[in-house]
């Protein structure tokens, strides 16, 4: 093999590692962004669960819609934030009709394994973000993409289907809780008495009229009025 072979199999060598390093790359930074929303996906439930509400079931569709928005934003094609979230909604409506949708975003600047549980936290001390996680919601969908610096963009989708039950148990996920039990009442309520039909008895009617006095037996007119004569 002449010099100009060995040169060129070298080269066809590094591409061919550095193309395999690149697709190593990619795959590691896909688990871990996935290992990271099932991990906001199983913390937010955990939340919820101790403040007595039904655990969120999740969807890849809405996490595929969710997973978009944090590459737009990782890569600088929209700003951070809630920019398009009404496109978003209507993604969603398009396959569950009359959806009612929140969503929460954060942006983790530091390449680190404790990025979701950064996230869920900042997210449990904002009012807003708050409410989103303990809202009425049964469906979830979390995106997470990764930034040219490492940081994390974070967002969570929380879906109203019209299905939606406060009381039901989630549908994908482990966590359940008993049903609360009935509380004692002081006085139980009173059962109207019904009356069987032939039982029925009519009101009394109206007392009878006397007859005139005046033609009361005995009783005559004189000049001095009227009187009675008693036997």
């Amino acid at each position: 093999m002449s010099w100009l072979g060995y040169i060129f199999a070298i080269r066809f060598i590094v591409v061919f590692l550095s193309s395999l390093g690149f697709v190593a790359s990619a795959l590691v930074t896909f688990a871990t962004a996935a290992d990271l929303e099932h991990l906001v996906h199983r913390l937010v439930n955990e939340h919820r669960v101790t403040q007595g509400l039904k655990p969120l079931a999740f969807s890849p569709k809405v996490s595929a819609i969710a997973r978009r928005h944090s590459r737009d934003m990782a890569s600088g094609r929209v700003g951070f934030g809630h920019g398009g979230i009404e496109s978003r909604r209507q993604e969603i409506v398009a396959f569950i009709a009359q959806a009612g949708v929140g969503e929460n975003v954060a942006m983790v600047p530091k390449r680190s394994s404790h990025a979701g549980s950064a996230a869920v936290s900042n997210w449990l001390e904002s009012p807003g973000h708050r409410r989103n996680i303990e809202g009425s919601y049964d469906l979830t969908g979390v995106g997470i993409a990764q930034g040219p610096a490492g940081e994390y963009y974070f967002t969570q989708l929380f879906v109203r289907t019209p299905s939606y039950r406060p009381e039901a148990v989630g549908i994908d996920t482990p966590y359940a809780r008993s049903n609360p039990t009935p509380r004692a009442t002081k006085n139980e309520p009173r059962v109207a008495e019904t009356r069987r039909p032939d039982s029925y008895k009519p009101p009394p009617g109206k007392p009878r009229r006397e007859k005139d006095p005046r033609k009361r037996p005995g009783r005559k007119r004189t000049a001095d009025g009227w009187v009675q004569r008693l036997d």
